[in-house]
């Protein structure tokens, strides 16, 4: 699924979970002004992964965004 995610993973680390946008984003008032079109950019060019020792976020294709943290940094998790 994840070729930017697979393609960083440093020496020992594996994938435990990946996972793309929800598709509620496709409802949103932006997905509803531009035809689906920015959404379904976003979607495909969006990565989420968990590995045995960090958090990476990448999003984006010609601008991309990248965030990337250590188990050990984070402090804590709120689901809405």
């Amino acid at each position: 699924m994840s070729s930017y995610v697979n393609s960083n993973l440093i020496s020992g680390e594996q994938v435990i979970y990946e996972t793309k946008l929800h598709w509620i984003t496709f409802l949103s008032l932006k997905g509803i002004l531009t035809l689906f079109i920015a959404p379904l950019i976003a979607y495909f060019t969006s990565e989420f992964a968990i590995t045995n020792k960090r958090l990476i976020i990448k999003t984006g294709f010609i601008a991309r965004n990248t965030f990337e943290m250590n188990h050990s940094k984070i402090e804590s998790i709120n689901v809405n």
